[in-house]
């Protein structure tokens, strides 16, 4: 089930980007953090989405559905999160609420996605850090962890 949610997680960024993109005329695939600072509002709403940027991320709000999730620290994975982000995601959103997820059952499903080689923890120098990072070829094509 996490990969569907995490399908559904990429998905919503990834309106919420082209969305962006049409709006204020950003190229997402060259320098995404440099164009957001300059170009876009920190706190605004674009085609139904509202969104907040802040420190590394942003937050986007669809309807009653919470996606938290970073760019920052820049690197060749596009998106970063934690699992307390995905589970925010989750009990915000009506068709993962029933499943009761709890972070230490995210932890462990994560934990398989990383032995899969589908994501990877973040590193910071020697430190590998309880972030994930979706890789460039799953965020290209999430459909692919179904």
């Amino acid at each position: 089930m996490i990969k569907e949610i995490l399908n559904s997680y990429i998905l919503l960024i990834k309106e919420f980007e082209n969305k962006l993109s049409q709006e204020y005329n950003l190229n997402f695939e060259e320098g995404k953090w440099s164009d957001i600072v300059q170009k876009v509002p920190s706190n605004s709403k674009v085609s139904g989405l509202t969104f907040n940027f802040h420190g590394a991320g942003c937050r986007v709000e669809k309807g009653d559905i919470v996606c938290e999730f970073d760019y920052a620290p820049v690197d060749d994975c596009p998106v970063k999160f934690t699992a307390y982000k995905l589970f925010w995601f989750i009990n915000s959103n009506n068709s993962y609420q029933k499943l009761k997820f709890t972070e230490d059952k995210i932890e462990d499903e994560i934990n398989d996605l990383l032995r899969d080689n589908l994501l990877k923890r973040l590193k910071i120098g020697d430190f590998e850090l309880d972030t994930y990072q979706i890789s460039k070829s799953l965020y290209i094509n999430p459909g692919a962890l179904l």
